[in-house]
């Protein structure tokens, strides 16, 4: 999957974002939110808080975390492919419910690229950004596994 230089350079820039997961959850979702606006409606304990509140909102605080976390237990398990397939399908099968599509989870890939080049600044190399790019796309093609088969597992 990914070779131990891409590995390192994901866990190095990675290392800039973990310390600060609900911060850095809030800036992401808000950043994902103004490009693609029509997500936030999906969430019904938001949905019409305007962008420049929605940073004091305790639904989207606890949202933010949990999907950095769930994030940063990936970047955890880089060295362990059973557990991230896993950890992924979970994903998936668990967005299922929601109707959500691989469409869905490619734009919140190119929506966290572009938030994680913003973020790391001088640190997001073109290495940074082929190995980020190659991870992600993994990612959302395991989640999508999940989301055709929600009632696998």
């Amino acid at each position: 999957m990914l070779t131990p230089e891409e590995e390192k350079s994901i866990k190095d820039t990675w290392a800039f974002v973990s310390p600060d997961l609900k911060g850095n959850g809030i800036k992401f979702f808000i950043h994902f939110f103004t490009g693609y606006p029509e997500y936030q409606k999906l969430f019904r304990g938001f949905a019409d808080v305007p962008l420049d509140k929605l940073s004091e909102n305790k639904r989207l605080q606890a949202h933010a975390f949990t999907v950095l976390n769930a994030i940063n237990g990936l970047v955890d398990n880089l060295d362990d492919p059973d557990v991230l397939t896993e950890l992924l399908l979970k994903t998936g099968r668990n967005h299922a419910r929601r109707k959500l599509t691989r469409g869905d989870f490619e734009n919140l890939k190119t929506s966290l690229l572009e938030f994680l080049g913003k973020a790391l600044k001088s640190h997001w190399t073109p290495e940074a950004e082929t190995s980020w790019t190659k991870l992600l796309s993994v990612m959302v093609g395991k989640i999508s596994e999940g989301l055709e088969s929600p009632n696998d597992g």
